[in-house]
């Protein structure tokens, strides 16, 4: 029998152990003895209950299958294929799971890596002016940036990447949206 088979019948039986309304008044050795019937049959699931914890237990051991503890840093934005103004505000994103430490966040691009910022990795974002560095390196427009994110005390450990995403000037926005005013 499965999990869910063993749950589903768990609770029909807990259905047919609920009291039924008397139709006439009982005694109260009639109560008793509906009240002794209730207990047994409550004894009965915890003993089925146990099992299935045993069971559950097991099979995490066996399979790995219990609750994920180890830390993780997911980046979530930029994802790739966006498009971004130089000297504008973007917000960079991530998702953070048992992890408490601070986040490096970096600008990779063909010429090397370079750092944007340094943030609390359970805060999740930073507002980052597109094209700057820590270093003072103002980065060209170009489609071959990446954005890399792992934790600042040890970088190789829970690393996450973007795919790759443009930089571009403003007035390169400007004429290109200009094109499709009707």
């Amino acid at each position: 029998m499965n999990y869910k088979t063993f749950m589903v019948s768990l609770a029909v039986l807990g259905l047919l152990v609920l009291p039924v309304l008397p139709t006439k008044a009982m005694t109260a050795t009639e109560v008793q003895a509906q009240i002794d019937s209730v207990t047994q049959q409550i004894a009965v699931l915890q003993a089925q209950l146990a099992s299935l914890q045993a069971w559950c237990h097991n099979f995490n051991a066996q399979y790995g299958c219990q609750a994920n503890t180890q830390p993780s840093l997911t980046l979530t934005s930029p994802k790739g294929g966006e498009t971004w103004v130089k000297g504008g505000k973007r917000t960079i994103t991530w998702k953070a799971s048992n992890f408490s430490g601070d986040v490096a966040i970096d600008l990779i691009t063909g010429s090397g890596q370079y750092r944007i910022a340094t943030a609390p990795g359970g805060v999740g974002s930073y507002s980052w002016k597109v094209g700057s560095t820590i270093s003072g390196i103002a980065m060209p427009q170009g489609s071959k940036y990446k954005i890399e994110i792992y934790d600042s005390n040890n970088p190789s450990n829970l690393q996450s990447f973007s795919n790759y995403f443009s930089i571009i000037v403003s007035q390169q926005l400007s004429i290109a949206t200009s094109r499709f005013i009707f």
